[in-house]
């Protein structure tokens, strides 16, 4: 039983990563063009996600908190910030997906 479900992810998460694939690289280039929402969001959202990777990797290797983290650049953290974004909404389609596909398994026990 299944197995039988299975092509059926596959197939979803697929169809997911395709419909993604063009969306994200679209608010990438949206973000390096748009000022407002470069540092409205995307600029905030990729500091904060390096901010929050050196805090973990210091907690991981057991050094403590960093008293301060060292800033990045506006440009690194458009690139950063426009790959969580697009990131996030690959994982919208995933569940999505998976929500659809577990969906129709129920509908069919029914």
């Amino acid at each position: 039983m299944v197995m039988e479900q299975f092509p059926m992810f596959r197939l979803a998460t697929l169809l997911a990563r395709q419909l993604s694939s063009p969306i994200a690289s679209r608010i990438k280039v949206y973000a390096t063009r748009h000022p407002v929402f470069r540092r409205a969001l995307v600029v905030r959202a990729g500091r904060a996600y390096r901010a929050a990777e050196l805090r973990f990797k210091l907690w991981m290797l057991r050094l403590g908190r960093p008293p301060r983290s060292p800033p990045l650049s506006e440009h690194d953290a458009t690139q950063v910030g426009a790959d969580i974004i697009g990131a996030s909404n690959a994982l919208h389609y995933y569940v999505y997906a998976l929500m659809t596909t577990e969906y129709s398994t129920d509908y069919e026990k029914r």
